[in-house]
């Protein structure tokens, strides 16, 4: 070999250990879409919180041709959803490992096939999905049975899913659907409880120790369950305190709440009945998650400044993860900058006429916002008695403008023609991830916020038109009527 080979053998040796020695972490994930929809696809990582965090998204360009390939820098196994079309497929990766995945749109994610690392992964995985298909759909019927109180194997059908999960995900990095399944069992658990705690000779103390026992054996208070389930400990934790019946004692003495709010009239007791549930869990993590999970929840949906005290009086405990506070510390100030006395966040959306709207137009008037969904059951029941505030009030005192969460323009249109009301529609796009929804910090909806005439937040979500709006709103005009009088 002459010395120009040997010194281009060299170089070209020297070059690829360069490469592979800065690129070592770094994993690739490629495949092929046939007949592709969509231009991208999206590589999601996990979240905090399932609500009030925003996803950390890999936008990843698919070309004409349906192939697409992205390489990330990972440090250690990493879980991420692929989203495409908005359904989504776990993705297990190491670092330095290749998977290539092979998709037909028509299908996804159940057409998946995949070569290099981890393909028996994914070859599970579409046999759990052919196998858990059919129980999928008794699951529906007999769910419908459960809820109107017939005879059923709802229960049972829960436990076959639970079981198909570990015969084909148990021994894979996808074992987290085995938790998914056990938490919503044991919230179903929860749920037959609450069906019969009136009945007689039923014992609901009884009831909630087995589910308990349940829940420590199929090891759902470990920190890997409470991550595995869509909600943490949250969906777990509303069934539980729905099994005390308090709302059922509220409604015996008389309380006039809306479908929803009568967490509001008991959040002290709801509290409580929530954080024992911490009592059951033995891992320091595992309590961080779940009381990380409580907090936020009270800091977004419930009470605020009882969230801002919890989390003052368990700081230690959340800050066993640094993420957990910090998370916390920021939801506090972002949700803490749309409570009472603040100024209202400004928007300016398009609504059905193609014609824009902003907040500033309605200054001199006090507005309600409501923030709804077509699909959404209690925002429907709240629209007779919005009808009835907007014809009882002038335009000149109250403005009416709902923003709408649906998916799709087709979807919000076609609950305006179910549900016609005159009042203002917007609609933005992005469901949840609306823009003024996510400025807001709504949790769920039906959201509502009134807003004073100078275009200051009065009131957020602590009312309803159903029951108190109306009161709230003659307090405000006898109180501007006074203040005229008196010279202001």
């Amino acid at each position: 070999m002459n010395a120009k080979a040997c010194i281009g053998t060299f170089i070209c040796t020297f070059l690829l250990i360069v490469s592979c020695t800065e690129n070592g972490n770094d994993t690739v994930i490629s495949g092929e879409i046939d007949n592709p929809r969509s231009d991208t696809l999206f590589l999601e990582s996990e979240r905090i919180h399932y609500k009030f965090s925003d996803p950390d998204r890999i936008a990843v360009p698919v070309d004409s041709k349906g192939r697409f390939s992205v390489s990330l820098n990972a440090d250690s196994d990493t879980y991420y959803s692929l989203l495409y079309n908005d359904i989504k497929l776990p993705v297990y990766i190491e670092p330095g490992k290749r998977i290539h995945l092979n998709i037909r749109d028509a299908h996804f994610p159940a057409s998946v096939r995949a070569e290099g690392f981890g393909a028996s992964y994914y070859q599970a995985y579409q046999e759990y999905l052919s196998e858990i298909e059919s129980t999928e759909h008794h699951r529906t019927r007999e769910r419908r049975k459960f809820l109107s109180g017939e005879s059923n194997n709802y229960l049972n059908v829960q436990r076959l899913r639970i079981q198909l999960a570990k015969e084909y995900l148990g021994d894979t990095p996808f074992n987290d659907l085995v938790y998914m399944h056990i938490g919503e069992y044991l919230v179903s658990r929860l749920q037959i409880i609450q069906h019969n705690k009136l009945k007689p000779g039923f014992n609901v103390d009884l009831a909630r120790r087995s589910v308990i026992n349940e829940a420590r054996y199929l090891d759902f208070f470990s920190l890997g369950s409470l991550k595995a389930q869509r909600a943490g400990i949250r969906d777990f934790a509303h069934e539980w305190v729905h099994t005390f019946g308090i709302r059922n004692e509220l409604e015996n003495r008389n309380v006039t709440f809306a479908s929803g709010s009568w967490i509001a009239h008991a959040g002290e007791e709801v509290r409580r009945k929530r954080w024992e549930l911490l009592d059951y869990i033995e891992d320091e993590q595992a309590r961080s998650h779940a009381a990380m999970y409580l907090i936020a929840e009270e800091l977004g949906d419930y009470e605020f400044d009882a969230g801002v005290e919890l989390l003052a009086e368990h700081e230690p405990l959340v800050k066993n993860q640094k993420s957990y506070f910090s998370f916390l510390e920021n939801l506090k100030a972002e949700v803490g900058q749309t409570q009472p006395g603040n100024p209202a966040v400004p928007f300016t959306i398009a609504d059905q006429n193609g014609e824009t709207v902003s907040l500033r137009d309605f200054r001199g008037s006090y507005v309600l916002l409501d923030f709804w969904a077509g699909w959404c059951i209690p925002c429907i029941e709240q629209l007779p008695y919005m009808n009835e505030i907007y014809e009882n009030y002038d335009r000149a005192d109250l403005e009416i403008v709902s923003i709408s969460v649906d998916e799709t323009e087709a979807a919000w249109r076609q609950a305006l023609d179910r549900h016609p009301h005159p009042w203002i529609q917007l609609f933005d796009g992005d469901g949840f991830e609306q823009e003024t929804f996510q400025a807001y910090r709504a949790g769920g909806i039906p959201f509502y916020v009134l807003i004073s005439r100078d275009g200051t937040i009065i009131r957020n979500n602590d009312f309803r038109p159903s029951t108190n709006l109306p009161d709230i709103l003659d307090q405000l005009l006898y109180e501007d009527i006074d203040h005229a009088y008196a010279g202001w």
